[in-house]
């Protein structure tokens, strides 16, 4: 990976720190292997050469048991550095390191790249060397740091089972799928165990090709050293959560699994800043910006991209639509919708050369043909997006391309493998949309359906799809089950627990006695992608430990002193579940708890918007309601929740808005932008908004303010809604319909885990009447207005919060003018007719 910007390092080594993992069963001799770091401490000025710059020159080091090296430093990015190894008495050429500018990361914005730590250089393998020098041009940068991945033991650096590599081909054979070295075989000591769960796309629309910029001067048993220490370098170095790309592809032919979480499913990785969610990253082992790549690496990577991109129903030769993520050095702007080939070189969207001139005229040139030219049947498009959980509400829709032209099948069959409908037709394309109506025309029971469009040969398009009920509730006898009911219901990720992998690594709890904490660690169960459970006191509740073992969580957030959530809980933690890390915010009163919360948002999203709610009241009932609003609407946005006093500005509040989160400490300045209060005048008054926005810098004011509680909610709802169609439309998505989480506005309990659980869900949030819609015409008028757009509802709660009644008029509403009133649909809506077919 070659960057338009040029940088390296030089070295001279301090004592580094190393710990060498145990040595497992004897599985094939691989070796131990570790990251460490070399400080550079000095350096020397040769005389130069007649023409020459004069260059600062590091002392030839040991390479020791270094295979690979990278570095990083505070001074100058233009800095031009230079690497060279030494194998026996001969010094090879002088090598680039490149700075990759952040091109070959992940995408802006999410998890994976707040965690990132450092930007170093692009990785070079340097093999079996005996020294390493650097050299830098005119003046030595400060602080340089050289990473090393090192290898000792076992059979080095050689050590690839033969019958795991792929026998090279001139050339694509059929798609099915090509000899793949896994995970399990170049890394069988566990030494790079992805840090965090993977993340899914909806599915794959594109494929990158890059290059490693390494040396290509390796045997071809060496494959699975490189691919390993490519993987410590981004885990240990970078940062990352495991290796950045998808798979490799060495210059012997050999193809290898990259990132964890399975190479048939969607995986998101770190290899096309901007453009990783939805794309399949292949990096070829080697430098190809002025060599040629072999036969046999060009043969490997159509036979790789020709069977999975036809696991995705990819046209290797077509276009996509998408919208770039951003990032420093993207090409393309943030939230620019731009038309791409299926295939593309790095350099197509990155600032980079990547990957390699050679390479590059093959990618842009032969290979979508040689791709395309596997001679089966194929099958392109389908339904936009497989979620990762079933696709609710929406009917679903057919668009596809049959190549050749020919006879085709689209069948339906219920959670049991029984036909529902089918139909038949023939032609180049297929366009149809199911009606949610079985062959003799009606409406199909609530329950899971799988539908499988196929032709003959071709890999047929599976897609599993929920009808649900309009209305459902989620509940228990009691709020601490009610708060892991909706925690079931909206972390449901069946391609995470396939692969083997966490549904999330977090969990937030809460006190089960008092609202307070619980709503506002709502945004930060939206930042980490957690649930809210709660418990009671003393002990952690049975059913949430065995939900947090279904989630396989490893780090669990308690917001609360130890008055509400005792040491105890702490000790259960660590002895009745998998979590290992504990994390508590929390003090003296619910004010500095909120505030303790909120600057953990603060540093971990950087929001200029802060949400004021009202945090105590001398009556009780009438505290809550707007709280509950904006614990749901700060867990949507990523937005901290400050409590206030009716006619006061309580001090941990007061310092929350003047001072930001430094480190483990707070340092005076403000960070809100934006102060949104919910509530009306009655309940935080004039007085108390004035002096937030004063305290916070002259934020802007905005308020959310309704009649009832009911219509506050609304209000925050609409505002919520309007945020979100204001954000740049994904051309890719599904469209699932609205979905809205209900819960009552008469009491507090079953509402605490809902606003994560609508977060999840990207759900709106309402408030309703235990008794009935007509004791809150807002919310009514509110279903009433959106029945076009509304698919499900799901009801926070047992019937003594909502009652029966709500359900059946929330029902009546959305059925009103649904998705779920539709007539039923002719099969055939273009291109090819099908005649619908009963099967049975």
């Amino acid at each position: 990976m070659r960057p338009t910007r040029r940088l390296v390092v030089l070295l001279a080594v301090v004592a580094p720190l190393l710990v060498w993992l145990p040595a497992p069963s004897a599985i094939s001799q691989p070796p131990q292997a570790a990251a460490r770091a070399f400080q550079v401490t000095a350096w020397e000025r040769p005389v130069p050469a007649a023409g020459e710059n004069r260059w600062v020159v590091s002392r030839p080091v040991a390479a020791g048991d270094t295979v690979l090296v990278g570095a990083d430093w505070g001074g100058d990015p233009e800095v031009e550095v230079h690497l060279r190894v030494r194998r026996g008495e001969r010094w090879e050429e002088w090598g680039d390191l490149h700075l990759p500018h952040d091109e070959h990361a992940p995408d802006p914005g999410t998890a994976e790249a707040a965690r990132e730590v450092r930007t170093a250089t692009d990785p070079v393998w340097v093999g079996k060397a005996d020294a390493l020098q650097l050299r830098v041009a005119d003046t030595a940068p400060d602080a340089v740091t050289l990473h090393a991945v090192e290898m000792r033991g076992g059979d080095g650096i050689d050590w690839l089972p033969p019958e795991l590599r792929a026998r090279p081909g001139a050339a694509v054979a059929a798609p099915t799928e090509p000899t793949i070295v896994p995970r399990r075989s170049w890394d069988p000591r566990d030494q790079c165990t992805p840090k965090s769960p993977p993340g899914y796309a909806g599915d794959v629309r594109l494929a990158y090709v890059h290059h490693t910029a390494s040396t290509n001067s390796y045997s071809a048993s060496q494959g699975p050293a490189q691919i390993l220490s490519f993987c410590l370098y981004h885990r240990d170095v970078r940062g990352w959560d495991d290796i950045g790309y998808n798979a490799l592809v060495d210059r012997y032919g050999t193809i290898y699994e990259g990132r964890a979480g399975g190479l048939t499913e969607p995986v998101i990785g770190a290899h096309a800043s901007g453009f990783n969610a939805g794309s399949f990253g292949v990096a070829t082992v080697g430098n190809f910006a002025e060599t040629p790549p072999p036969d046999a690496l060009k043969a490997a990577l159509a036979r790789l991209l020709a069977w999975k991109l036809d696991l995705h129903h990819v046209d290797p030769q077509g276009d996509t639509t998408e919208i770039s993520g951003g990032g420093a050095t993207n090409k393309v702007p943030e939230d620019r919708v731009v038309t791409l080939p299926t295939i593309l070189g790095h350099r197509d969207t990155g600032t980079t050369d990547c990957p390699g001139g050679y390479l590059y005229q093959y990618v842009s040139g032969q290979l979508p043909a040689d791709v395309a030219a596997s001679g089966a049947p194929k099958l392109y498009g389908g339904p936009r997006a497989r979620e990762e959980q079933p696709v609710i509400g929406e009917r679903p829709r057919w668009d596809v391309t049959v190549s050749p032209s020919g006879g085709w099948e689209l069948a339906i069959r219920d959670a049991n493998g029984r036909p529902v409908r089918a139909t038949r037709g023939a032609g180049s394309s297929v366009e149809l949309a199911w009606d949610l109506r079985d062959s003799t025309g009606r409406e199909v029971a609530p329950g899971t359906y799988t539908a499988r469009l196929s032709t003959a040969d071709a890999t047929p398009i599976d897609t599993t799809f929920a009808v649900s009920p309009a209305v459902e509730r989620r509940s228990a006898s009691e709020r601490i089950g009610t708060a892991v009911a909706l925690s079931r219901w909206a972390f449901d990720h069946p391609q995470r627990v396939q692969a083997g992998f966490p549904i999330t690594g977090h969990v937030v709890i809460a006190s089960a006695e008092v609202y307070a904490d619980a709503l506002v660690a709502s945004p930060l169960a939206g930042s980490v992608g957690a649930p809210v459970l709660l418990t009671g006191r003393d002990t952690l509740d049975p059913s949430v430990v065995q939900e947090i073992k279904r989630l396989g969580a490893t780090t669990a957030w308690l917001v609360g002193g130890e008055a509400r959530l005792s040491k105890q809980i702490e000790t259960d933690l660590d002895q009745r579940t998998d979590v290992g890390a504990v994390r508590r915010l929390a003090g003296p009163t619910r004010y500095h708890t909120a505030g303790q919360v909120a600057w953990e948002i603060v540093k971990r999203e950087k929001p200029s918007e802060v949400l004021l709610a009202l945090g105590d009241h001398s009556q009780p009932s009438r505290a809550f309601p707007d709280a509950l609003a904006a614990g749901a609407f700060g867990a949507a946005e990523d937005l901290p929740v400050l409590l206030v006093q009716q006619d006061s500005l309580p001090e941990p509040t007061r310092r929350a808005l003047s001072h930001r989160p430094a480190g483990d400490r707070a340092e005076p300045g403000a960070w809100a932008k934006t102060v949104t209060v919910f509530g009306g005048r009655k309940a935080v008054t004039d007085q108390v908004v004035a002096e937030a926005v004063r305290v916070a810098g002259g934020a802007t004011l905005e308020r959310f303010a309704g009649v009832t509680r009911y219509h506050t909610a609304q209000l925050a709802a609409d505002d919520l809604l309007r945020r979100w169609a204001e954000a740049p439309a994904d051309p890719n998505s599904y469209s699932k319909g609205l979905e809205v989480v209900l819960a009552t506005g008469d009491n507090w309990p079953d509402a605490l885990g809902a606003g994560a659980a609508a977060d999840q869900r990207d759900a709106a949030f309402l408030l309703v009447p235990t008794g009935t819609l007509a004791h809150g015409s807002a919310t009514r008028a509110w279903l009433e207005e959106r029945a076009d757009a509304l698919v499900h509802a799901v009801v926070a709660g047992g019937a003594a919060a909502v009652s029966d009644t709500v359900l059946v008029e929330v029902e009546e509403t959305i059925r009103s003018a649904g998705p779920h009133r539709a007539p039923v649909e002719t099969w055939g809506l273009g291109g090819d007719v099908g005649q619908a077919l009963p099967l049975g």
